[in-house]
């Protein structure tokens, strides 16, 4: 009897020394409520990632005011590989942003078809990888030495892996995602969504008189998070764009198209709507947009009235 009781014991401490495993790792902030949210199940064994090969890497910083970036080349980045050739961790599940995230982290180590992308934010790195790593590097030691040249420019912005850390809740986080340029479509130029199976269409109309300039095919996606549209982060690391073209619509004319799906891979359920930036002959700027219903991956159109 006694053995059992022992044996329980042991058993039931188990996952605690796991975790406490983790967050005594060497070189390694341990977590806390305030930093990284209550301990969660932690691999028993460290993953180390290591940096890919590149000939630059590019750090950034953002406290939620002020976004900062630096490119690293030559001699630097022989020192940074140095100071950071792998990223090592305990995998963690079930991590979400603590309440005060800032300052987030990131780095992208640029490759010739995809980027290696991380993000370390209250202790805990995520990366494109599927890697969510508790303890790891502390990169504020490393931005001091290296950032000290960054550029600065307004938050929030794009920053490496921000599509990993905005869903790393399990839904759209407004923190980390950049609100849409224009809030509000104009009624002026008006947009129809048609959806069959997973295939969304859209059509702009326009009856302005006058002629109507928009940007080719290249509709982008946008969410809805409470009374503010935020543009969707496209898969992290991949290198999708757009062409520069030009359509010109006159006066009484349509111009449509299909939803790029790929560059944004699977999304939560929520609202949504597509978003195509048009120009009429005067050089501001207007927007045709038109919302839908994201339900387990099926878009359904939704009244322009929302």
């Amino acid at each position: 009897m006694k053995r059992t009781l022992i044996a329980l014991a042991l058993f039931t401490a188990l996952p605690l020394c796991v975790c406490l495993a983790a967050s005594t790792a060497p070189e390694a902030p341990a977590p806390t409520a305030t930093e990284a949210g209550p301990c969660r199940p932690c691999a028993e064994e460290e993953t180390a990632v290591p940096l890919p090969e590149t000939e630059s890497i590019c750090l950034t910083r953002c406290d939620g005011e002020v976004l900062s970036e630096i490119l690293l080349f030559h001699d630097e980045l022989r020192s940074f590989r140095e100071a950071l050739p792998e990223i090592r961790g305990h995998q963690q599940e079930g991590w979400s942003p603590p309440e005060d995230p800032w300052p987030v982290y990131a780095l992208s180590v640029t490759g010739p078809e995809f980027d290696y992308q991380a993000v370390c934010c209250g202790g805990v790195w995520l990366d494109n990888l599927g890697n969510t790593l508790i303890a790891g590097p502390d990169p504020a030691p490393l931005w001091e030495r290296f950032g000290r040249t960054a550029r600065e420019g307004a938050a929030p912005g794009v920053f490496p892996a921000q599509r990993e850390l905005s869903l790393a809740g399990g839904g759209w986080d407004a923190r980390f995602l950049v609100p849409a340029p224009v809030q509000e479509a104009d009624g002026e130029i008006p947009m129809v969504l048609t959806a069959e199976d997973k295939t969304l269409s859209w059509q702009v109309e326009n009856p302005t008189g006058q002629a109507l300039t928009c940007g080719g095919s290249a509709a982008t996606l946008e969410v809805r998070l409470g009374t503010m549209w935020y543009g969707v982060p496209a898969l992290s690391g991949a290198h999708y764009g757009y062409t520069m073209e030009g359509v010109q619509i006159l006066p009484g004319g349509v111009h449509s198209g299909d939803l790029w799906w790929e560059p944004y891979g699977s999304l939560p359920n929520g609202t949504y709507r597509v978003r195509l930036s048009c120009f009429l002959e005067s050089p501001s700027p207007r927007i045709a947009a038109a919302p839908f219903r994201l339900q387990n991956g099926v878009p359904v159109p939704l009244s322009n009235q929302i």
